[in-house]
């Protein structure tokens, strides 16, 4: 009885572990696509200003 239960809970960490790491993964992919949007977004900025003061 208590091995089976080890065993799903051993099942069920497992389990857990892998969705944590997709959902680290994703929340880290999608903080570099921000980065990289606020990069591009404040490229955009910058020349406009360019445009606009010269």
């Amino acid at each position: 009885m208590n091995f089976t239960c080890t065993l799903d809970f051993v099942h069920q960490t497992g389990g857990m572990k892998q969705w944590y790491s997709q959902q680290i993964r994703q929340e880290i992919i999608s903080e570099l696509h921000q980065a990289d949007f606020v990069q591009q977004f404040s490229k955009n900025v910058e020349q406009q200003l360019k445009q606009d003061y010269v």
